[in-house]
């Protein structure tokens, strides 16, 4: 049974994951954050597809305490060699103390799922407790990210998995196209910020990609559920409630009434064990029961993370709101296995 909500501590160690596909430039990106200020007590693990890895020599001059992890595809050895070395990491820091650092980056491979990796750091028991998940940031080639959908299961769920997504080489296809490879990316990530990226170097600045991207008027409900419109090349575009791209399906259910914690867990829980393999993301925000605060939920395939309270309602009508990205999951089978069971029409 899930522990109630919390809310989040400062000394958990912050993780970002850095995905995307081979060539989107990964590492041109982890360089150019690595030379900002809020970047520069970092350790960076870095997942090479290969028999040579490369990235690290990249790194290293930047001051960075680097670790490599070879065959970086998403198979259980990978994972396993991550818990591992993140344990490591967290000993030289915290008993060792041969390490400083602030904050970790995880560079997953070019064709590695997030997913899988996300599963692996929160189902181990002391890692889930020592370090926070701090965003999963994908770079988008604007040159290939097409062709490369087409052919490329992982890239799809790269994206779809993706809090922050990086829209890399715009600069060489014109901005009409990098519009258009905007508006098909939001459709496959509807929770996600999108950013412009020329060269490595964000258009809109300095960025530590902490959370949802402020905006006047937005309040925490929308910054969470990623509801309000998008800065830059996202502007523009409408979300959809239940929008079809790439496999992907998208589709929102509210409820007007409180809902019972137990229940929820229980629901949920159920929901995952049975279509976890179809579910790629789940985030909401919950009225709960005896709860002043909205509770966030979030969840990637079989796992649901800790509920962590938000601060305020402020103006928003407290009811309650969850998101889904799916693969061959609709609406009305996640509704009979969810909000029927919550008795909710």
């Amino acid at each position: 049974m899930l522990s109630p909500p919390h809310e989040r501590t400062s000394q958990r160690i912050p993780l970002k994951l850095l995905t995307g596909f081979l060539g989107s430039g990964k590492t041109t990106l982890l360089r150019v954050l690595l030379r900002q200020p809020p970047f520069r007590r970092t350790a960076v693990v870095i997942g090479e597809f290969g028999e040579i890895a490369i990235d690290h020599h990249l790194i290293r001059p930047l001051g960075a305490d680097v670790m490599t992890l070879m065959d970086g595809c998403p198979c259980c050895t990978l994972q396993g060699d991550l818990v591992a070395t993140l344990r490591e990491l967290w000993r030289m820091r915290s008993v060792e103390r041969s390490l400083d650092f602030e904050r970790i980056v995880f560079e997953t491979s070019g064709v590695s799922e997030p997913g899988p990796i996300v599963n692996a750091i929160l189902a181990d028991p002391g890692l889930a407790t020592r370090l926070q998940l701090d965003g999963v940031l994908c770079t988008v080639d604007a040159v290939h990210v097409q062709d490369t959908l087409a052919r490329r299961r992982e890239c799809v769920r790269q994206i779809a998995y993706a809090d922050h997504l990086i829209l890399t080489k715009a600069d060489l296809v014109g901005a009409t196209h990098a519009r258009e490879i905007a508006r098909i990316i939001a459709g496959m990530a509807p929770d996600a910020s999108i950013h412009i990226a020329k060269n490595g170097q964000i258009e809109s600045g300095e960025s530590t990609f902490d959370g949802p991207t402020m905006t006047q008027g937005d309040s925490v409900i929308d910054q969470w559920l990623g509801t309000r419109r998008h800065r830059s090349a996202r502007e523009t575009f409408d979300r959809a409630t239940d929008a079809h791209s790439h496999g992907l399906t998208t589709f929102s259910l509210t409820a007007s009434r409180p809902l019972n914690w137990t229940a929820v867990v229980t629901a949920f829980s159920g929901l995952l064990a049975a279509h976890g393999h179809e579910i790629l993301r789940i985030k909401g925000v919950l009225d709960i029961i005896g709860r002043e605060r909205p509770t966030a939920i979030h969840a990637v395939q079989h796992v649901l993370y800790p509920p962590v309270e938000l601060p305020t309602w402020a103006n928003e009508p407290r009811r309650s709101q969850v998101v889904f990205i799916t693969e061959r999951l609709g609406l009305e089978t996640v509704k009979e296995r969810l909000w029927d069971q919550l008795s909710i029409s």
